[in-house]
């Protein structure tokens, strides 16, 4: 999924891709991978269209853990306190 891009990530969603399949190699979700980016908008986009945010990746990170900008970052905060889906 091209996270840098939450347009992207939404047209991708929207045409079948699964927000919570994780990558076979490493075991890490999409939401692993916005997160660790920093790419907020398009963690915005995986959590409106489904993806769980307390699932951890194959080394039992979850994506908070993984949040870049560290625990006090934007990114962390969106995923303490994500807004409700739609």
């Amino acid at each position: 999924m091209m996270l840098g891009s939450p347009r992207v990530a939404e047209l991708l969603l929207q045409r079948g891709a699964d927000p919570n399949r994780p990558d076979p190699r490493t075991g890490c979700f999409p939401a692993h991978d916005a997160a660790r980016a920093g790419f907020l908008e398009t963690l915005a986009a995986l959590h409106r269209a489904g993806a769980r945010l307390d699932l951890p990746d194959g080394s039992g990170r979850l994506p908070l853990d993984v949040a870049a900008g560290g625990p006090h970052g934007p990114v962390a905060r969106f995923l303490r306190h994500p807004p409700p889906r739609a």
